[in-house]
């Protein structure tokens, strides 16, 4: 077993999912000495990222987006069931925002946005589909879906150049990639995206050389969930795994370079500020109180975010064969994932009986004042 997932509901419990089909919830009063009080069976199996909204739990899996009422977190019970695979990105107020598969080949290619008022049966409120994704054969299944409507298709083209062109391009054949991750502040929507690969008369063109079809940062005003319109985009080098949201930046994991700084006080026009070139291929980021904390395939990368524009790396773990998520609280970092060290520190709970100190399902839990960096 391998966790997956890591979320904190309060300052001394947190939710941990496996990519077999449990969630843990974990006791860690006592950060050294996380005490599992719960185990959660979803219907299917994989359960991925969750959220908390209101003592309810939503989290997706292999069967579809699992609802189950956490009020008491050492009885926790389902209490309903979408039969949708998209992956569950965050959550404001009564809406759920989940990655959006229900176009060509159910690739991941935008955001859901669902009603969560009444939790045993969620409502799809409205979906938002970045344009590089409405291209060539994709384009006449969105176009039939209403997306985008003529107002979303008329904000975009405001924000993103030649974006109604390019998406009723029949022309194309594309695998543009997916939308990887999301977060959300005051009812707008920031959503990290690759770009798009194409091909035309059988030639293959990366259209991320232009900017009609790149990857990057897109923002998206969501007031009116029926009909969510693009309000700015950022264009960045290499796609965009992770994006977290704090004050007036938006902090990415991205492929190359590794963490991406962008100023979000104006949302019509997001910029750039800081770039730090480690680790090389970043896949997840975590922010709080002016810390971030980057995860790459064997290493945590601690940076002092103070000022944006020149991040410092203050920190270094390694030991770590993956790490699948990362959060915080308190100055408490959790991670989830695979682990090289042994298994008997303090600070890991296990919920397997194996002792090999290789693959094992792991939890680490770190105490930034302990200083346990190079």
């Amino acid at each position: 077993m391998r966790t997956r997932s890591v979320t904190p509901l309060g300052d001394s419990l947190i939710a941990v999912s496996t990519w077999d089909e449990d969630v843990f919830f974990v006791d860690v009063t006592d950060p050294g000495k996380p005490t599992i009080v719960s185990v959660f069976r979803t219907p299917g199996f994989s359960p991925g990222n969750m959220v908390a909204i209101n003592g309810n739990m939503y989290l997706s899996e292999s069967s579809g987006l699992v609802v189950a009422d956490i009020r008491e977190p050492t009885r926790p019970k389902l209490i309903g069931l979408l039969d949708d695979k998209g992956e569950v990105l965050a959550a404001e107020g009564d809406r759920l925002y989940v990655t959006d598969r229900r176009g060509p080949k159910g690739v991941p290619r935008g955001v859901q946005i669902w009603d969560t008022t009444n939790p045993s049966s969620l409502t799809l409120a409205g979906v938002y589909i970045p344009p590089q994704y409405r291209v060539g054969e994709n384009y006449l299944v969105f176009k039939r879906r209403g997306i985008p409507t003529d107002d979303q298709l008329a904000a975009e083209t405001a924000v993103y150049s030649d974006a109604a062109k390019t998406s009723m391009t029949p022309k194309l054949s594309c695998n543009p990639g997916i939308s990887f991750d999301a977060d959300i502040k005051n009812e707008l929507l920031y959503a990290s995206v690759s770009g798009a690969l194409c091909t035309r008369d059988g030639a293959i063109r990366n259209l991320k050389v232009g900017l009609a079809l790149k990857g990057g940062l897109w923002i998206v005003d969501v007031k009116n969930p029926n009909e969510p319109k693009a309000v700015g985009f950022l264009p960045l080098e290499g796609d965009a795994w992770d994006v977290k949201v704090q004050g007036d930046y938006a902090y990415l994991a991205t492929a190359f370079p590794g963490f991406q700084i962008v100023d979000i006080s104006d949302p019509t026009n997001p910029i750039l500020v800081g770039v730090h070139d480690a680790p090389s291929v970043a896949g997840v980021v975590e922010v709080e109180d002016n810390i971030a904390y980057i995860g790459d395939i064997r290493s945590l990368h601690i940076f002092d975010v103070t000022d944006p524009v020149q991040p410092i790396r203050i920190g270094l773990m390694s030991g770590f064969f993956a790490i699948d998520d990362i959060a915080s609280r308190n100055g408490i970092i959790y991670l989830a994932g695979i682990y090289h060290g042994p298994v008997d520190e303090a600070g890991t709970c296990q919920s397997t009986e194996s002792i090999s100190t290789y693959g094992v399902h792991f939890l680490r839990v770190i105490d930034l004042e302990a200083r346990p960096f190079e």
